[in-house]
C-alpha cells in the first residue's frame, strides 16, 4: 500500500505531506482544485515521463517522493534483481527530482534508477485507471491484456514471448545462412568454371615468351632462311670473294711478316684468333639457315595457343605468373568443403524444435485463456448485475486468423502468431434482454462502459495482483442507485486491497473510508492546491456540497447524514 506521498513545488502544488493508512482512500473536491495534479505527481513516481512543465512556476526543482509497503512477489524480485537494486523487507521509497535544467533523477530506496526499471516497478505496485482510460477497452489488444491479468500466467505469457523471440531469430538466421549457401553455390560454380577455363589450356611458365619467340620465328621463316643463308655464303662462299678467302690470303702474308719480325707475332696470333671466328659465324649461319623451316600448320597452332593464354591473362593476369597463381588459389578454394550445408542441418533442427515449443507454450496460453475467460465471464456479470445491468450478457469471443506465410502451424493451418500467442480475442456483451451478444466496441454506451470497467477491474482485483487501485472518476456517466452499487463494488474491493477513488458521486464519496478534500487557495499572491483531510461535520459538509452544489442546505446535510450512515 502506499502509506505516504510527499510533493513539493510540482505543478500548483508548493508543498504538500499526506499519510495513508486506511484501505479507502475517497478524493473529492471542485474541477481544476488540483486532483488530476495529484494523480501526476503519482504517476511520476510510477515511471511516467517527466516535464519541466510540471515544475511550479519560480522554481527550479519539483520532487515527488512515495514510500510503499508491499509483499515481495517473485515478480518484484525479479525487478529488482534484474536491475541490482538492494531492497530488503517490505518497505520501498520511490524519489522523483526534476529541474528547469532537464535533469531527471530517480531513486528507489536511496538507490540510482531508470526510467524503465521504474516504470516496471510501478507497474507491480499499483493500478492507476485515469479518467481517459474507459476507451481503452473498446482497444481487442486491451482487451486481452485485462483477459491475461485476469488468468494470472505471467510465466506461461514470458515463456511464450521468450519462445517466439528464440524462434524468430533463429528462423532469420536459418534464412540467412540460406542465403549465405546460395552466395557460396554461385561463387563455387563461378570458381569451377574459372578453373576449367585455364585448366583446358594448361599453360605453362614463362610459355608466353616462348611462344611470343617462336611466333616471330615462324612469321619470318622465309626472310631468317634467305638472310642468314647469305650471311654464310658471305663469310664461307667458295669463290675468292668471300670473307673468309680474303681473310685467310691476309694471314699468309702476316704468316711471313712475323717469321721475319718477331715483334708481329702477338698481332698475327690476333688476327688468325679472327678468321677463326669469321669461320665459325659462317659455319653457325650455314647451319641456322639449313634449320629454318618454313610451318604455316605450326604457325596457326602457335597463334591459336598464345590467343588462348592471351585471353587467360586478360581475365585473371595481366602476367601469365598471376594466371597460374589464380589456378592454385582456385584448386585450394575448390579443395575445401563447404561446411555451411551441415551448420544449416543443424541449425534447421533448432529452429523447428523451438517453433515447436513456441506452439505448444501457445497453445497451453490459449488454453488457459480460455479456462480464465470463463471464470472472468461469470464474474464480470456478478459485477454487472450489482450495477444495475440486470440482463447483460457477457462472453469472450476467442478465434486465429489464419496466414499463409507464417510458421505456426495448428490443426493443419498455418495462422498467425504473435509474442503473446495466436489468440484474437474480443469482450462481446448485450446489455438488453433478448438481444445477442456484440463486440464491446459497437453496443456499450459511456456509462455503460464506465460500469464494465469497473466490473473488469473488479474481478481482476479479485483474483490477486497488485495492491493499490486507483479509480479516476470511474463512475463516469452513473447516477443514482447504480452510483450507490458503484460505492458497494469499491468498499468490497478495499477488503483485499488500498483503493483510492477520485468521484463526484456523494454515493460514492459517502462510503466508509479516509476522505481527502482537494482545495485551491491563494496564498502571498499564488494559486496553490491543498489537500485536507476531512471528517466529522466537515466531511458531512462536503458530500452535502456534492448532493446541493456549493450552498449547503440542513436538507442536503441531513441527505448527506443518511448516506454516511447507509450500510455498505
Amino acid at each position: 500500500m502506499l502509506t505516504r506521498l510527499y510533493i513539493r513545488n510540482f505543478a500548483i502544488i508548493s508543498e504538500m505531506d499526506l499519510q495513508f493508512t486506511r484501505n479507502l482512500n475517497i478524493l473529492t473536491g471542485e474541477t481544476g482544485a488540483g486532483k488530476s495534479i495529484l494523480l501526476g505527481a503519482i504517476s511520476l513516481i510510477l515511471g511516467d515521463r517527466a516535464s519541466t512543465e510540471s515544475i511550479r512556476h519560480g522554481q527550479e526543482r519539483a520532487q515527488v517522493e512515495g514510500s510503499f509497503k508491499f509483499k515481495p512477489t517473485p515478480a518484484l524480485q525479479r525487478v529488482f534483481s534484474d536491475n541490482q537494486l538492494e531492497i530488503e523487507g517490505g518497505d520501498l521509497t520511490i524519489r522523483r527530482e526534476i529541474t528547469t535544467k532537464g535533469q531527471n533523477r530517480i531513486f528507489v530506496n536511496d538507490q540510482s534508477a531508470t526510467l524503465a526499471t521504474l516504470k516496471s516497478i510501478g507497474d507491480l505496485l499499483v493500478d492507476l485507471h485515469g479518467q481517459h482510460d474507459h476507451q481503452s477497452l473498446l482497444s481487442t489488444e486491451r482487451q486481452l491484456n485485462f483477459l491475461d491479468d485476469f488468468c494470472r500466467h505471467p510465466e506461461l505469457l514470458e515463456k511464450t514471448e521468450t519462445l517466439w523471440s528464440e524462434a524468430e531469430a533463429k528462423r532469420k538466421a536459418l534464412q540467412s545462412l540460406e542465403k549465405q549457401r546460395d552466395t557460396l553455390i554461385e561463387k563455387r560454380e563461378l570458381s569451377e568454371f574459372q578453373l576449367k577455363e585455364i585448366r583446358e589450356i594448361k599453360p605453362e611458365s614463362d610459355e608466353d615468351d616462348l611462344l611470343e619467340n617462336e611466333l616471330s620465328k615462324l612469321e619470318n621463316a622465309e626472310f631468317l632462311f634467305q638472310t642468314s643463308g647469305s650471311i654464310g655464303y658471305a663469310l664461307l662462299g667458295q669463290d675468292e670473294g668471300s670473307l673468309y678467302h680474303q681473310l685467310n690470303d691476309i694471314r699468309k702474308k702476316m704468316d711471313d711478316l712475323q717469321k721475319i719480325d718477331k715483334n708481329l707475332a702477338d698481332y698475327f696470333k690476333e688476327f688468325e684468333s679472327a678468321v677463326i671466328s669469321v669461320k665459325e659465324a659462317g659455319s653457325f649461319f650455314e647451319n641456322y639457315s639449313e634449320k629454318v623451316v618454313v610451318d604455316p600448320a605450326r604457325l596457326s597452332e602457335v597463334k591459336v595457343r598464345l590467343d588462348g593464354i592471351n585471353r587467360l591473362k586478360k581475365k585473371y593476369g595481366p602476367t601469365l605468373a598471376e594466371v597460374l597463381d589464380k589456378e592454385k588459389s582456385l584448386e585450394l578454394e575448390l579443395g575445401s568443403e563447404l561446411n555451411v550445408d551441415g551448420n544449416i542441418i543443424k541449425l534447421k533442427k533448432e529452429t523447428e524444435s523451438l517453433q515447436q515449443a513456441y506452439i505448444k507454450s501457445a497453445l497451453a496460453l490459449s488454453s488457459s485463456r480460455k479456462k480464465g475467460a470463463e471464470k472472468l465471464s461469470k464474474m464480470v456479470l456478478e459485477h454487472l448485475s450489482e450495477l444495475g445491468l440486470l440482463k447483460a450478457k457477457f462472453e469472450v469471443s476467442f478465434s486465429v486468423k489464419q496466414d499463409s506465410h507464417s510458421w505456426v502451424l495448428v490443426d493443419g493451418k498455418t495462422v498467425e502468431a504473435s509474442p503473446e500467442g495466436i489468440d484474437f480475442i474480443e469482450f462481446m456483451i448485450s446489455t438488453n434482454a433478448g438481444e445477442p451478444v456484440k463486440p464491446l466496441a459497437k453496443v456499450a454506451s459511456g456509462g455503460e462502459i464506465s460500469r464494465i470497467m469497473l466490473a473488469i477491474k473488479a474481478s481482476t482485483a479479485a483474483v490477486g495482483g497488485v495492491g493499490v487501485l486507483i479509480f479516476d472518476e470511474i463512475d463516469t456517466g452513473v447516477s443514482g442507485k447504480v452510483a450507490f452499487s458503484v460505492g458497494k463494488l469499491l468498499t468490497r474491493l478495499s477488503t483485499d486491497h488500498q483503493v483510492f477513488v477520485i468521484t463526484h458521486l456523494p454515493q460514492v464519496a459517502s462510503v466508509p473510508g479516509d476522505h481527502f478534500l482537494v482545495a485551491k487557495q491563494i496564498h502571498n499572491g499564488s494559486t496553490e492546491s491543498t489537500v485536507i483531510h476531512v471528517n466529522g461535520q466537515d466531511r458531512v459538509d462536503e458530500i452535502a456540497k456534492l448532493l446541493s452544489g456549493d450552498s449547503v442546505s440542513e436538507t442536503s446535510r441531513i441527505q448527506a447524514r443518511e448516506l454516511l450512515e447507509t450500510p455498505r
